[in-house]
């Protein structure tokens, strides 16, 4: 059955997508000393904020996060 079949293959990728939010979440933390992760409402996607740390610092990081898609920097 068709519908079944669709069904069957949104669930399949809704648990990739959950699978693959908790992969960057670890690796996140894995990166970065306590991150705080914020819930912008977007699908799909997660945010984070880090302890103040330097450019080349967080340059290695992004190595390592082929996804991040922007950020935003606040200095306080």
């Amino acid at each position: 059955d068709e519908r079944k079949q669709i069904t069957n293959d949104y669930e399949y990728l809704l648990e990739l997508a959950d699978k693959k939010r908790k992969e960057m979440k670890e690796k996140v933390e894995k990166l970065f000393d306590e991150p705080e992760f914020v819930d912008a409402g977007l699908e799909g996607e997660i945010g984070f904020v880090t302890e103040k740390i330097t450019e080349g610092r967080f340059a290695e990081a992004l190595k390592e996060l082929s996804t991040v898609i922007t950020r935003i920097r606040v200095d306080f």
